[in-house]
């Protein structure tokens, strides 16, 4: 009977050897492949270069034959512990590896899309509020040169303007086209809702001076100074409203 149970106890302790083996190439060679460098492993682990790749070339072989040997619901079966261990812990950490590359380009374009969309917002915001200044700066004007049929409510005139009070329209109303091109080129043919929305007002506007004969007259005289699209879009309107 000792002699049986001394024959048990040594192949329990060459079976747990052989685990044991089994576990520690595992860890070396699935350090090597997770991108540690194979002379800083084998170093560490006291095995030689040569010795780490054999392994790998075995359990990459070990696996492939096994997963194409066996069918799905047998492979826990079949596997021996150190053929189990290997393959299945190679598959999951690179299943794993792979899992979390996507999942972090996924995080990494979800960062630049907002990134993105905060600097458009940013820059739509910064275009929105020069373009309202310089309307501002505009209504200013007129505020200090009252005189001057240049706002949008027209001053009804019992005699024709001079002359000098013409070119000093005609000089506020440079300033005016200034911004109503300015807005042209922010706002027209654009596809961001808040654009279309801002240039169908600014649109309006355009269409409400066109109906000033002043303003109209400053036009046709200075047209060619601004953005030959803005020109053709100006005329294109004043077009539409004859009859």
């Amino acid at each position: 009977m000792d002699k049986i149970a001394s024959a048990k106890q040594q192949q329990r302790r060459r079976a747990a050897q052989k685990s044991f083996a089994g576990r520690r190439k595992a860890e070396v060679v699935l350090r090597v492949m997770n991108g540690e460098d194979a002379h800083d492993v084998a170093e560490a682990m006291g095995v030689s270069v040569t010795e780490i790749e054999t392994w790998r070339r075995e359990f990459v072989i070990a696996g492939e034959r096994r997963m194409g040997e066996l069918p799905l619901g047998l492979l826990e079966r079949c596997f021996s512990p150190f053929e189990r261990l290997v393959p299945l812990a190679s598959l999951v950490s690179v299943a794993l590896a792979v899992f979390l590359f996507v999942q972090g380009q996924h995080r990494d374009r979800e960062a630049r899309e907002r990134e993105a969309g905060r600097a458009r917002e940013q820059r739509v915001t910064e275009s929105f509020n020069a373009l309202d200044d310089k309307y501002i700066d505009y209504v200013k004007l007129c505020l200090e040169h009252p005189e001057l049929d240049v706002f949008d409510i027209p001053i009804p005139h019992a005699a024709s303007p001079s002359p000098e009070v013409r070119r000093r329209e005609g000089m506020m109303f440079a300033i005016l086209i200034s911004v109503l091109e300015r807005s042209y080129l922010m706002y027209r043919d654009q596809t961001d809702p808040f654009k279309r929305e801002q240039w169908a007002g600014w649109e309006a506007y355009i269409v409400k001076w066109l109906e000033r004969p002043n303003f109209v007259e400053e036009w046709q005289r200075t047209k060619k100074e601004f953005d030959a699209d803005f020109a053709r879009y100006m005329d294109a309107l004043i077009a539409r409203k004859r009859p």
